[in-house]
C-alpha cells in the first residue's frame, strides 16, 4: 500500500502550458500532481495507481476526454474517480450534458476562476484522505487479526452488479445499500471474525483459528447466503449477490496479510469468470493465470495502439439456396511472438480493463469499412450483411448509439445490412439498461440478435421485452444435432420458437452435411461453420466469396437446365 500521506491527483491535457498552469492552481493543496500528456498516457498512469480526482481536457488528438471517461469509468479500479471536464470547446448546455453523461461530477468552461477550481478539487482530496485513513485502519485490524493465528483465512468480497444501483438509483442510494450490505455480513460472522470494506463495492474478512480449510468456505456461503434476502431501499426491492475469493495461510507460500488480500483477490476474480455468485478458493495456478493476466493486460494496450489486431470473417450461409449472405466479423490478435491470438485468451481481460471499449470500437469500424467495400463491387449481386460482437461493457457504455451512427455514417453502410450481436447474459445483466441501448440502437435501422442463445438466462418475458431480430443457436447445442435427442429439441425448440416470434434463427458451429440436411428439415434459416468455412482474413475472405459465388451460379444453371421443358 502506498505509504504517501498526500492525494494523487491526475492531470491530463494535451498542451504543455496547460499542465503548468494547472499545477501552478492547485500547488498550495500540497498534494501530488501526477501530469499526462494524452488519454492513453492517461490511462497507463491510471493502471499504477489511485487518485482522488482526475481534471481532464476534452479536446485532445487521439483519445479525446469523453473516450478517456468512457474508458476511465468502464475499468472496476478506476470508476470509483470523480472526473472534472475542462474544456475551451463551448458553454453550451448540451455539450456540459455531454461531459455529465460521460461520467463526469463537473464540467468547467476555460477560462474559468483558479480559487473556484482549486476549492472544488480539495473537497475531492478531503474525501479521499478521509478514506484513506479509515482503509489504514481497517488493514491495521487485519494485520492485527492475521497475527493471532496461523490457522488464518482472507476472504475478499466483492458486491455484482452493484454499479447498477449506483446508476439508477444514484450514489447515495449505493452508500446505504453498502452499509446496509456491512451489517448482514457482521451478522452472520463467527465471534472474533473480523470485516473490513475496501472502498468501492469490496468487503475483505479475516477469519482466523479456524479448525480447517472448508471452514473457511463454510464462512463464504454463509456470506452469500446472507446477502440472497432482497434489501429494501427507497421503496424498492433490491436483490444482490457476491463473488468471493479465499485465500488460507495454512496453505500459502506468503506469511504477510498484504499477500494473503493479493490472492484472496484473484480468487474473487476468478469467481466473477466463473459466472459470479460463487466462492473460489486461491492456488498456485491461480496465481500464474493472474500474473499471466498482468503480462496479457500491458501487452494488449500496445497492440491496440501498434496496430496488431485483425478482423477475420466467417461467411453466414442461407440453407435455402446455399448462398452466403452475410459475414460475422471475428477479431483476432496478430503477436509478434506468439502468433495469431484467439480471443479466449484475451478478450475477458479486454473487458475488465475497459480496453473492450476501443477494441471493439475497431473491429466494429474495420468490419463496416470492409463489408461496404466489397457490396460497392459488385453492385448487381444482392449486399452482404455484417454481424459484429457486443459485449455488456459495449452495451452499457454511454455513446454507444453515436459510435455506431458516426461508423454507418463514415463507411456509407446501409443500416440494415449491420447486425449486432450480445449474448443473453450481457442482455439481462442490468435489464433496463439494455433494452434502453437496444431501443437506442434500433432507432438507427440497425439488426439485433441475441448471441448464444441457450447458454445463458434469457427467457419468453426477456425475448418480448428486448427488440431482437434475430437468435443465434450455440454450437454446443448444434453439435449433437442428430447423435442427442436433448440437443435436436433443443434445437428444434428454438427455430420453432424464433418462427413464433418472427425471428430468424441462425446455427453456430455447423461442421458436416447432415447437420445442414437436418437443419432445413426443422425450418432454420441460416448458419455458419467450419461446414463451409472457418473464419478468414479479409484477403481470403475475398477469395472465397467469388469462388463460392462461381459455384453458386453452376449449381442454379444446372437446376434450371435440368427443370426446363425439352
Amino acid at each position: 500500500m502506498n505509504d504517501d500521506p498526500r492525494a494523487s491527483i491526475l492531470l491530463v491535457d494535451d498542451r504543455k502550458e496547460n499542465l503548468m498552469a494547472l499545477g501552478e492552481i492547485l500547488q498550495p493543496l500540497g498534494q501530488n500532481l501526477v501530469l499526462a500528456r494524452s488519454g492513453d498516457e492517461a490511462l497507463k498512469r491510471l493502471l499504477a495507481a489511485d487518485f482522488a480526482c482526475i481534471l481532464l481536457d476534452v479536446q485532445m488528438p487521439g483519445l479525446d476526454g469523453f473516450a478517456t471517461a468512457a474508458h476511465i469509468k468502464q475499468r472496476e479500479r478506476s470508476r470509483h474517480i470523480p472526473i472534472i471536464f475542462l474544456t475551451a470547446i463551448s458553454r453550451e448546455p448540451h455539450q456540459a450534458l455531454k461531459g455529465y453523461s460521460a461520467g463526469a461530477v463537473d464540467y468547467l468552461a476555460k477560462p474559468f476562476d483558479p480559487w473556484i477550481l482549486r476549492s472544488k478539487v480539495a473537497v475531492f482530496v478531503d474525501l479521499y484522505l478521509e478514506r484513506k485513513r479509515a482503509q489504514v485502519a481497517e488493514r491495521a485490524l487485519l494485520h492485527q487479526a492475521f497475527r493471532r493465528s496461523e490457522d488464518a483465512a482472507v476472504l475478499f468480497l466483492d458486491i455484482d452488479r452493484l454499479k447498477w444501483v449506483n446508476d439508477s438509483l444514484g450514489h447515495a442510494a449505493g452508500d446505504q445499500l453498502l452499509v446496509d450490505v456491512a451489517g448482514r455480513l457482521q451478522g452472520v460472522l463467527r465471534p472474533g471474525d473480523t470485516v473490513a470494506r475496501f472502498g468501492g463495492d469490496e468487503f475483505v474478512v479475516l477469519c482466523d483459528d479456524l479448525s480447517h480449510p472448508g471452514e473457511a468456505v463454510y464462512v463464504a456461503e454463509r456470506l452469500r447466503e446472507a446477502l440472497a434476502t432482497p434489501f429494501h431501499l427507497g421503496g424498492r426491492e433490491i436483490c444482490l449477490t457476491a463473488s468471493i475469493g479465499i485465500a488460507l495461510a495454512s496453505t500459502s507460500t506468503h506469511d504477510t496479510p498484504d499477500a494473503l488480500l493479493r490472492d484472496a483477490d484473484a480468487a474473487m476474480y476468478r469467481a466473477k469468470e466463473r459466472g459470479r455468485d460463487r466462492v473460489e478458493l486461491f492456488d498456485d495456478h491461480m496465481r500464474s493465470r493472474a500474473m499471466a493476466r498482468l503480462e496479457t493486460e500491458s501487452t494488449l494496450r500496445r497492440a491496440i495502439d501498434q496496430g496488431q489486431l485483425r478482423v477475420h470473417y466467417q461467411p453466414v450461409i442461407e440453407l435455402a439456396t446455399g448462398r452466403a449472405t452475410g459475414l460475422e466479423a471475428l477479431v483476432r490478435w496478430q503477436h509478434p511472438e506468439r502468433g495469431l491470438v484467439p480471443p479466449s485468451e484475451f478478450i475477458s481481460v479486454a473487458e475488465e480493463t475497459g480496453l473492450i471499449v476501443g477494441l471493439g470500437a475497431f473491429v466494429l469500424t474495420e468490419a463496416c469499412t470492409q463489408v461496404a467495400r466489397w457490396n460497392g463491387r459488385c453492385p448487381d449481386r444482392p449486399p452482404l450483411t455484417v454481424s459484429v460482437n457486443l459485449s455488456a461493457h459495449q452495451l452499457h457504455t454511454r455513446g454507444l448509439r453515436e459510435l455506431v451512427a458516426e461508423v454507418l455514417q463514415q463507411t456509407r453502410l446501409q443500416p440494415e445490412l449491420l447486425c449486432l450481436e450480445i449474448t443473453e447474459t450481457a442482455l439481462v445483466e442490468d435489464a433496463d439498461i439494455s433494452r434502453a441501448a437496444l431501443d437506442s440502437l434500433k432507432d438507427l435501422g440497425v439488426t439485433l440478435a441475441v448471441d448464444d442463445f441457450g447458454t445463458g438466462y434469457s427467457s419468453l418475458l426477456y425475448l418480448r421485452r428486448f427488440a431482437v431480430d434475430v437468435l443465434k443457436i450455440d454450437r454446443s447445442f448444434v453439435v449433437g444435432l442428430g447423435t442427442s435427442a436433448e440437443d435436436t429439441a433443443i434445437v428444434s425448440g428454438v427455430v420453432g420458437l424464433a418462427q413464433a416470434l418472427g425471428l430468424q434463427a441462425v446455427a453456430e458451429g455447423v461442421e458436416t452435411p447432415e447437420q445442414v440436411v437436418l437443419l432445413k428439415g426443422l425450418g432454420c434459416a441460416l448458419a455458419q461453420g467450419y461446414h463451409w468455412s472457418e473464419p478468414l482474413t479479409a484477403r481470403q475472405t475475398e477469395r472465397w466469396l467469388k469462388g463460392h459465388r462461381a459455384d453458386t451460379l453452376a449449381v442454379e444453371r444446372l437446376a434450371d437446365l435440368t427443370t426446363s421443358p425439352a
